[in-house]
């Protein structure tokens, strides 16, 4: 009867270190993707400056 209680534990912790690395990856993915957004925000902002000057001098 122990026996099947120590596989269920093991089971379950199992389960469980599973969903931390799934957790942990998309994290990383996100912290990845914060480069990409925030740089093209500043791309965005840029080119909104360049346009505001540009009719500000005409």
């Amino acid at each position: 009867m122990n026996a099947k209680r120590g596989k269920k534990t093991f089971v379950k912790g199992q389960a469980a270190l599973e969903y931390a690395l799934i957790i942990g990856v998309i994290a990383a993915a996100f912290i990845a993707m914060q480069v990409y957004v925030e740089r093209s925000m500043r791309g965005g902002l840029k080119t909104i400056q360049n346009q505001l000057n540009a009719a500000a001098t005409e």
